[in-house]
This record gives C-alpha cells, structure tokens and sequence, in this order.
C-alpha cells in the first residue's frame, strides 16, 4: 500500500539522523554519538488511530495504514479442550504433550522424561498441546505453522 502525503513541508533529510513523530512534534535523532534527540514543531495535524505517520523521502509528513489495521483476520488466543484428563499437577515438573500422551520432567539439568497418560486424540500438528488450569489436555492454534 502507498503512503499518502499529509503535510507538505519538504524538509532536508540528514542521512546521519533518524527521524520520528512524537507527541505532534519532529524528532531528529543522530545516528551515532548518542547525542539527544532535537524536537522540531509541526503544523498542527489531527492523526487517525490505524494510521501510522512519519517523514517520507521527499521530507513529508506521510501516512501508511497500520498493519494490525489492514490485516482482516485475527488469530484466536482461545483454547479448546481436547480431552478431559483431570490431572493433578506435582510442583517440581513441566507437563506436557508428546505423541498423543502427557508427559513429565523434574525441573532440573539431565532429568528422565515420565509417561503420565496417553490421550485418545490424534494430534494435528497446527496446533500447540498443553495441559490446561483444569489439569486436561486442551489445544490452541500455532500462530506459525511448522
């Protein structure tokens, strides 16, 4: 998507500096010696929630649509349970899934892994297995597959 122009204000662009919009206000950051940033007022602008405003090549104020706000779809956080186990978990182990059952390690360096419970589901692999609050087996979508 193509930035659009909000301000025109042809401003010389510094290659040494970093440039932000802050609180209305230029930043003119340099890139080296940690010197602070200079403030530069702006023209007064009124800036939209979804948009994302900074300085375009030509030394514009510009905007871009941010792009949680292009995106259409959101990704669900919700879990679903897969099977309800029930399990009571001992302080000192890391549950977790592994080929269709729960399993155990002590929380340390060189442990055994323990066999707890098998689970009747199949496992899909886009999705992440954990052993819930409730102590069952429930599933959330990975939010990158692999």
């Amino acid at each position: 998507m193509a930035a659009e122009k909000v301000i025109e204000l042809g401003l010389y662009r510094d290659p040494n500096c970093l440039y932000s919009i802050a609180d209305g206000d230029l930043l003119k950051t340099p890139k080296l010696g940690g010197a602070p940033a200079e403030r530069l007022p702006l023209p007064p602008f009124l800036r939209e929630a979804g948009w994302i405003y900074f300085i375009d090549q030509d030394g514009d104020v510009a905007r871009m649509r941010s792009p949680s706000a292009r995106s259409p779809t959101v990704l669900s956080t919700v879990a679903e349970k897969v099977q309800r186990v029930g399990l009571q978990q001992e302080p000192g182990y890391l549950y977790f899934v592994r080929d269709a059952a729960v399993m155990r390690v002590k929380v340390g360096r060189d442990q055994p892994t323990e066999y707890v419970v098998k689970i009747d589901a199949s496992i899909d692999p886009s999705f992440a297995y954990f052993i819930d609050r409730d102590g069952d087996v429930s599933r959330s979508k990975k939010a990158i597959q692999g």
